[in-house]
């Protein structure tokens, strides 16, 4: 709960969804420094690589990325809700096409990982553990780029 840990599985809890769980939502005290050890919320070095800027323009361009989640996220859950899978792969796609030219490796891996299992399922309640990671990412990089911009110091 302290790591902010909200998603949940069905039955069973296979292994698989367990150390994509724990990978996601590291222990107290746990620091993800590396790639080896878990992607970052926010790499600026990679975002400004990725659309070859300076920092600021990084940022700024983390700072759309967000403007454009809170516009297509509640389209994703209309769409989770309705399970009209049509329309999800269509905004996952579309979500998946900006975060490539962000510096947010999780993001990339949760919405990665819903988009390919959305082209495989024919029920979206099925992986709606998979949409509440994606969901809960959303959550975490926003708090994360509240700090970048210098808008919460914790």
């Amino acid at each position: 709960m302290d790591a902010g840990f909200s998603a949940t599985s069905t039955k069973p809890l296979s292994t698989d969804k367990a150390v994509e769980f724990l990978k996601t939502y590291p222990a107290e005290g746990d620091v993800i420094e590396s790639e080896a050890e878990g992607p970052a919320v926010i790499d600026i070095a990679l975002g400004m690589q990725r659309i070859r800027a300076n920092e600021v323009g990084a940022i700024e361009a983390l700072n759309i990325l967000l403007k454009t989640l809170q516009e297509d996220i509640p389209m994703l859950q209309k769409a989770e809700r309705n399970n009209d899978i049509k329309s999800a792969r269509e905004v996952l796609h579309k979500i998946r096409g900006g975060l490539y030219y962000s510096g947010t490796p999780r993001l990339e891996k949760a919405f990665s990982t819903l988009h390919d299992e959305v082209k495989r399922t024919p029920e979206l309640s099925k992986i709606d553990y998979l949409f509440s990671l994606a969901y809960d990412e959303v959550k975490l990089f926003e708090h994360e780029l509240k700090k970048v911009n210098g808008v919460d110091k914790k």
